[in-house]
């Protein structure tokens, strides 16, 4: 028998490893287990990168298996199940490799992109999902103090920029994380709000945090990653109740296919540049083998809200003039499908369209703008035939873009 954290483990390791996705065992050590105690335990094995490096994807694979397949569990709180889960593996079993064999889950469809035909199909971004799964599941009282304290230092940027971002998988509520993540969405995603009013920021974050969750549970596909994202898992626990499960695999290859012959509206922050692109016919030429075919492009610009630069008051704001930009292209003509590039409102507004004009609507994030002709420091080492493509302006317009992943978005 194993003594760990205060408990009894039942029986010995090969207990554990049958049943390793037993949820009602590691829900039971979960209750009766210090979660200090779990998380120090984590950053001491220093094992969890292993995880997202594909050693332990085996496990991983079926556990999600068990997760979707499963029906809605109201007591269940699975981002604590999985991490108590991976934790007892990794203790136990932390010598030995499981990635023979990899598969992935049955649910995720890799076929052809015709099946999505006017559906709501969605990438979800970790910084988002953060937030959103602390908002619907955190500390209210942390999240408006944490509000606070940024607020009164906003105009720190050192302050700002200072993050403390946990173990991807964290369980912890403390408010040094929470700021850390609301400071990651603005630094990041393009989130602001009023600093000069707290509560507008809490109003702000629980708009953004609601309409989040209610795209997750409203999209007919959500991507899958090659990981699973814990940070989603309590709202695609409540999602069962509503809506199935279904994931696919981004493959931009497919996605030509999915555009192509479509009347597209795009909202970017490449507008000029697209357009450019689109217009001299060099976007039919930007791949070798493969191409978008005959589209019917418009596009509308997006803005980068990212620290410190602002467009309106606040997210909502912003986010409602989107709204207005796209209903008022909606009465001048149709469009098959829409995409969309703008960071932290991005499946928003990919859900306000779905709903409303029942098209096909895609959101994958920045990666969509390659497929339009735009370089960019994520891709242009990567380009076939370079001399189609726009370099990315971005670095001029906005403040503090090269602090965003290392000038992910602008060109050096």
């Amino acid at each position: 028998m194993y003594y760990y954290c205060g408990i009894i483990l039942d029986n010995s390791e090969d207990y554990l490893i049958d049943n390793c996705i037993n949820l009602n065992y590691f829900y039971e050590i979960y209750k009766n287990t210090c979660k200090k105690d779990i998380t120090n335990s984590f950053y001491k094995l220093k094992e969890l990168d292993k995880i997202l490096e594909g050693e332990f994807y085996g496990m991983y694979d079926s556990i999600f298996e068990m997760f979707i397949n499963s029906k809605y569990i109201e007591k269940y709180d699975y981002n604590k199940i999985i991490y108590l889960n991976l934790l007892f593996y990794l203790i136990f079993r932390k010598n030995n490799k499981i990635n023979e064999n990899i598969k992935f889950n049955n649910n995720i469809k890799m076929g052809d992109y015709s099946e999505y035909e006017g559906k709501l199909l969605i990438r979800t971004g970790i910084n988002e999902l953060r937030v959103a799964n602390m908002f619907q599941y955190g500390d209210k009282e942390l999240i408006t103090n944490s509000i606070k304290n940024i607020c009164k230092n906003y105009n720190d940027e050192e302050f700002i920029y200072n993050k403390f971002i946990p173990n991807w998988i964290s369980i912890d509520h403390e408010q040094e994380i929470y700021e850390s993540y609301i400071k990651e969405l603005m630094t990041n995603a393009g989130f602001y709000f009023n600093e000069n009013d707290y509560n507008d920021g809490v109003k702000n974050m629980e708009f953004f945090s609601n309409g989040y969750k209610n795209a997750i549970i409203d999209c007919d596909y959500l991507m899958h990653w090659n990981f699973l994202n814990c940070y989603s898992l309590d709202i695609l626990n409540e999602k069962k109740k509503i809506k199935e499960l279904n994931f696919f695999m981004y493959d931009q290859n497919k996605t030509y296919d999915l555009l192509s012959n479509k009347k597209i509206l795009f909202l970017t922050p490449f507008k000029d540049k697209i357009d450019k692109v689109y217009n001299s016919g060099n976007i039919y030429k930007l791949k070798k083998y493969k191409n978008l075919e005959n589209i019917d492009l418009i596009t509308v610009e997006t803005f980068l809200t990212t620290y410190p630069n602002k467009k309106h008051s606040n997210f909502i704001e912003t986010f409602e003039y989107y709204c207005n930009l796209i209903d008022e292209e909606f009465t001048k003509k149709y469009f098959n499908i829409f995409i969309c590039s703008a960071g932290c409102y991005g499946i928003l507004l990919c859900n306000y369209v779905h709903k409303k004009y029942k098209i096909t609507s895609l959101y994958v994030g920045h990666e969509i703008n390659n497929i339009f002709g735009i370089a960019t420091n994520r891709n242009i080492n990567f380009l076939e035939n370079s001399e189609y493509y726009e370099l990315s302006d971005l670095n001029s317009k906005y403040k503090n873009l090269e602090k965003i992943e290392n000038n992910t978005y602008g060109i050096k």
